[in-house]
């Protein structure tokens, strides 16, 4: 992973500046910088509304007396989207403007929960392990998992 996370930090910039100078090759530099600011303003603009929206969920699951599992992964997932907007590039901003749209949010969601298991461990302020929870919110018993401690 440690890996992985490295060659993006080194491969990102290089795509980006390739994609710029591309880009400044057809209609100038000045237009390339122009662009560049317009995408990250439009992303912001785009991210701030998308957050807002998942805001208002997940305080309509907390009032209603459900878990807001789904909706903080969706939360997560117009952060890394609007970091990539906000970020200066051509490459970033079309993954994070792609990313931002809801159908497209709900294909990463769906992903990420099966990446990273369907249960989440809840830990209550009155002890150890007790519940855990789907990741729709409902409710389930207890099944510690191999190396894991029980209730």
């Amino acid at each position: 992973m440690v890996l992985v996370v490295l060659a993006l930090i080194l491969l990102v910039p290089v795509v980006e500046i390739f994609a710029a100078v591309q880009v400044s090759h057809v209609v100038g530099v000045l237009p390339t910088l122009l662009l560049l600011v317009l995408v990250s303003l439009l992303g912001a603009w785009i991210v701030r509304h998308q957050g807002l929206q998942v805001w208002r969920r997940v305080g309509e699951q907390l009032a209603a007396g459900r878990v807001p599992t789904a909706e903080l992964v969706d939360g997560f997932i117009v952060l890394v989207a609007g970091v990539l907007l906000v970020v200066p590039g051509f490459v970033t901003g079309v993954v994070g403007a792609v990313l931002v749209l809801p159908p497209v949010r709900h294909i990463a969601a769906a992903g990420a929960r099966r990446r990273y298991g369907r249960r989440v461990i809840r830990v209550t302020s009155t002890g150890p392990l007790r519940s855990v929870y789907d990741v729709d919110g409902t409710e389930g018993p207890m099944r510690p998992r191999r190396g894991e401690l029980g209730p």
